[in-house]
């Protein structure tokens, strides 16, 4: 059995202007509903610890995936050259 297990980080360039698309949206939306400067810095930052939160978890649950993959990979190999 030939398995590939194969990770790929995004582009880093991609990442920081879909982020920033997100957080002007916020930004825009929060100035609509309610136009006030501490209202849209509130959003602003709320956006911005939302993506933070957003990546670490993603991070965080590939890292795990990894993990697992090369836990049992490594279990199989070990099986087979025991038998």
């Amino acid at each position: 059995m030939n398995e590939r297990f194969s990770v790929r980080l995004g582009n880093p360039v991609a990442i920081f202007f879909w982020s920033s698309a997100m957080l002007l949206a916020g930004i825009v939306i929060g100035a609509y509903w309610h136009p006030s400067r501490a209202f849209v810095v509130a959003i602003g930052v709320a956006a911005g610890l939302f993506m933070v939160v957003h990546e670490l978890v993603s991070g965080l649950m590939w890292c795990s995936i990894t993990a697992w993959w090369i836990r049992r990979r490594t279990d199989e190999l070990k099986d087979r050259h025991q038998k």
